[in-house]
């Protein structure tokens, strides 16, 4: 099965990602989990904003053409293609002159950067008594164990 290219350079965390994403349908408010606001912003800024909403409260996922079509990755590529492809990818991206890749990713970024140290600031401690507290814990532990049931 075709699967989304991430970013090159988080190539193992693109394909454990897109192999989650093809048998998960929960996300972490289902499941009970409040997303650390760095996540969320992450999330924000990687996801269309009409879906937005969808992805991170229901955790729903799309197959694979169809998260094309609604912008939710780049390209598809077969599985057993997709190191070349982000190598290459990465070949591109090593092309551009540093100095001026940098400032621009940053500032392309900047937006979610401040967004998520504002949000981390107002919530900070809230979010770490919530993934402290014996209840997250129970609901990762039951979340996991859906996950790996589901995965077969």
């Amino acid at each position: 099965m075709a699967r989304g290219k991430g970013n090159a350079l988080n190539l193992e965390l693109a394909e454990a990602l897109n192999n989650a994403l093809d048998r998960l349908e929960s996300g972490t408010a289902r499941a009970g989990i409040v997303f650390p606001p760095w996540a969320l912003e992450i999330a924000r800024f990687a996801t269309p904003p009409q879906h937005f909403p969808t992805l991170i409260l229901t955790g729903r996922t799309w197959p694979p053409e169809e998260a094309l079509a609604r912008g939710m990755v780049d390209e598809l590529v077969e599985p057993g293609e997709l190191l070349e492809q982000a190598c290459g990818m990465a070949e591109e991206l090593a092309a551009i002159p540093a100095a001026a890749f940098a400032a621009t990713k940053l500032a392309v970024r900047q937006p979610m950067i401040e967004a998520a140290r504002r949000q981390t600031a107002l919530t900070e401690a809230a979010v770490i008594e919530h993934w402290c507290s014996a209840e997250t814990l129970q609901q990762v532990a039951a979340f996991a164990e859906m996950a790996i049931k589901h995965r077969g």
